[in-house]
């Protein structure tokens, strides 16, 4: 089963990635590292380097998505990107209605035939 999870680099997608793949899920995992490391996506690749794919990508950047939609096999999607202090959502630069549109990204990039979960 392949899975997508969005927020790789964070401490959640990264360690949900990382317990996936242990259990023999093949994953996508995709991060624009706005508040995250690579470090732990350099980890995840070398502990699983057939199993694991990673785009750097912002969710909300269209020309990116429509690059992404040839993974047609996804079977679940798993949304952690999202913005993780008071001060970044008040900053006026990151308006608190982007992780509702981010979610919906990876949504309709997805076949909708052949993912079961959300």
């Amino acid at each position: 089963m392949k899975i997508l999870i969005t927020g790789c680099a964070g401490y959640i997608g990264g360690t949900f990635a990382y317990e996936a793949l242990k259990k023999g899920y093949k994953v996508i995992g995709l991060d624009n590292f706005s508040n995250s490391n690579k470090k732990n996506i350099n980890h995840i690749k070398k502990t699983f380097p057939e199993n694991f794919t990673f785009f750097e990508i912002d969710l909300l950047d269209d020309n990116l998505i429509k690059k992404f939609k040839k993974h047609t096999d996804i079977n679940s999607v798993f949304h952690f990107a999202a913005l993780k202090s008071v001060p970044e959502l008040d900053s006026g630069t990151c308006p608190a209605y982007r992780d509702l549109e981010e979610f919906q990204r990876p949504c309709w990039a997805r076949d909708r035939r052949t993912t079961h979960r959300i």
